[in-house]
């Protein structure tokens, strides 16, 4: 295995301002008059939506922005390595110096401007030429089929006026971060006007919910340097816009490549080489329906297909990605060759073990990108969205409380269970040693501490000015006499979290991958409860207890049948009760998988969930005698 490093930047860590980490927690409660019981086994989806708490700011008047100024602004120079020759994942090639063109050399902050060219008439789903700037950054609802997009004129540091009344469309970005007040956008530059950096669109985040605002950026920066994982190149914006009403500044974002055609030609890849951006995928037949082709390849039902996977770049033919899916989800066939056949050793381990490491867990039906070249069977993982890494997964508790059972269905390997890849994936022989054998060569190289931490400070360094003034500073969580201090303290910190996951690789991960429970079945007196095996990713063997309740909340009162050290088995695991032993009525069953590395730590519930009277109940499985 082999790293290449671009550059390593050299600063000093200067005084830094203050964003404090928020953390989101969503509760849901509903009651109903009866009881109503439905069941679920295709898992759960995860969908991470922090929500900050405004805090009163008290804004003193040496905090109001600069006068605007398009002068170019100081930068501070990093040094850079001799760069790394192409480098081959498969089929794929990147031009050595694909991070150090373009504008792309310096850690600076980019001043745009943008000015407002809309005209009077109607915003409406059938014509949208008459909507606002107020109308886009009203649009906080992405599921409506209404999209206002006004024309823009722009113009930034390394963009000069062409003198044109618009040469850009503007659309609202994003989806939880609608709700927030500072919007993040969508720039798209007409077809016949000059490409800003050799791309038609900036996409600008504001990352309302990263304490320290250089999460993203600084995840595909050092995923830049990783062989076989394809990066997205990045960019700290000031963005300023005029709406009629002179410029104002709408504060520091951040611009992430996106991936359409200009990625495939900025790469020297094939124009008709097939992107596709996993909205709610997770490799599964019910994905394989959504997504039914036609003779020729092209989708039966556009908008069915395009809610699970949308398509950026390629041909209306999608041949090759239904044979993958067809392929994945055949038990005959050997996964070992499935992989072989359609994916990337190198590129898929590179994805999943900067994952663990980066803690950026939100991964398993989203926020990732599908590769497929023009022609190939072979399809590789790109990495998308990376403002909420950094993250470390608390312990989980030996309890079973409904919150921390869900808890325990997304931790570590068991999210897996929630894409059929995955799933595969992670039960492969010796994954796991793989796994953290590539973690402690990335951690000797592109993501080591010294890595880390030296891009850290300078990228705080770089942004200070930004946030220590408005507008940013208004919409900050923490008193802005207590902000510095925490920045610091969020920089700082950076490369603990690497460190951290590094370790939970090595030692804390053996909570087993979740086994599916069946629904019993009576005959000659005896009912046969069988399950699918849970798995070990760690390599330890597993063993499950088994109990039955008259009650879903499986109170001690309430059980009425109790076994443990029930052993494995490869295929399904089954066990026979006497209908003597078990009460009339209805009744609940629930299994629990136990790792031979420290059982009462390493446990795991089944995938099923019965929802009664509004309230999930993970775990659990119903049948009346």
């Amino acid at each position: 295995m082999q790293f290449h490093h671009r550059f390593r930047f050299t600063c000093n860590h200067s005084q830094l301002f203050a964003v404090l980490s928020v953390a989101c927690v969503l509760v849901s409660s509903c009651s109903s008059e009866s009881m109503e019981i439905s069941s679920d086994t295709d898992g759960i989806t995860s969908t991470e939506s922090p929500l900050i708490n405004e805090v009163p700011i008290t804004i003193n008047e040496d905090t109001a922005p600069a006068e605007p100024s398009l002068e170019e602004p100081p930068l501070l120079e990093p040094t850079f390595l001799e760069p790394p020759p192409l480098f081959d994942a498969g089929m794929l090639q990147i031009p050595a110096d694909l991070f150090q063109r373009d504008g792309y050399d310096s850690i600076d902050v980019v001043r745009v401007d943008l000015r407002t060219a809309t005209i009077p008439g109607v915003c409406t789903e059938e014509d949208v030429s008459g909507c606002t700037f107020t109308d886009v950054n009203e649009d906080i609802d992405i599921f409506d089929d209404l999209t206002p997009e006004i024309n823009v004129q722009l113009q930034a540091t390394d963009y000069a006026n062409d003198g044109s009344i618009s040469n850009a469309e503007l659309r609202q970005r994003g989806a939880t971060v609608r709700q927030f007040p500072q919007k993040s956008y969508r720039v798209k530059i007409d077809k016949d006007a000059t490409r800003w950096r050799n791309e038609r669109r900036l996409q600008l985040n504001k990352h309302p919910t990263d304490a320290s605002r250089i999460r993203n950026k600084l995840s595909f920066d050092l995923m830049s340097n990783v062989t076989g994982l394809p990066s997205l190149r990045t960019q700290f914006v000031n963005l300023w816009i005029d709406d009629g009403q002179g410029l104002v500044d709408f504060g520091l974002y951040t611009h992430v490549e996106a991936l359409h055609e200009e990625f495939l030609e900025n790469r020297g890849w094939g124009e008709d080489d097939n992107i596709y951006k996993a909205e709610q995928f997770a490799f599964s037949t019910a994905d394989m329906q959504a997504m039914a082709l036609d003779e020729t390849g092209a989708p039966l039902d556009a908008e069915a297909f395009e809610e699970r996977l949308s398509i950026k770049t390629g041909e209306d033919d999608h041949t090759q990605l239904n044979a993958m899916l067809v392929a994945i989800n055949d038990p005959a066939q050997n996964f070992d060759t499935v992989l072989d056949r359609y994916f990337d050793r190198d590129n898929v381990l590179m994805w999943v073990t900067v994952n663990f490491l980066l803690g950026q867990k939100d991964i398993t039906t989203h926020n990732f990108y599908l590769y497929n070249p023009a022609g190939s069977e072979k399809f590789f993982f790109l990495p998308w969205d990376y403002d909420a890494a950094f993250y470390i997964e608390s312990e989980l508790e030996d309890s079973f409380d409904n919150d921390e059972l869900s808890r325990r269905l997304f931790y570590g390997y068991a999210r897996g269970a929630n894409s059929v890849f995955l799933d595969r994936y992670f039960r492969l022989p010796g994954i796991n040693d793989a796994i953290v054998n590539a973690a402690n060569d990335l951690r000797a190289g592109p993501l080591s501490d010294t890595e880390i931490s030296q891009r850290a400070s300078l990228y705080g360094s770089v942004i200070r000015p930004y946030l220590t003034r408005l507008p940013d500073l208004a919409h900050l969580p923490v008193p802005n006499q207590d902000a510095a201090g925490e920045f610091d303290s969020q920089i700082q910190r950076l490369p603990e979290y690497a460190a951290i996951n590094q370790q939970v690789l090595q030692d804390g991960l053996s909570i087993p991958m979740p086994h599916t429970l069946d629904t019993p079945i009576l005959a000659d007196s005896q009912w046969l409860f069988s399950w699918s095996p849970a798995y070990d990713v760690t390599g330890h063997s597993v063993s499950y207890d088994m109990q039955i309740s008259s009650d879903i909340g499986f109170t001690a009162d309430a059980i009425v049948f109790d076994i443990s050290d029930i052993p494995d088995n490869p295929v399904k695991v089954e066990y026979s009760v006497p209908t003597s032993s078990l009460p009339e009525g209805l009744l609940f069953y629930r299994v629990i998988a136990r790792s031979s590395n420290d059982p009462q730590r390493f446990w795991q519930i089944a995938k099923n969930r019965l929802k009664i009277d509004g309230i999930n109940w993970y775990g659990v499985e119903s049948f009346e005698q």
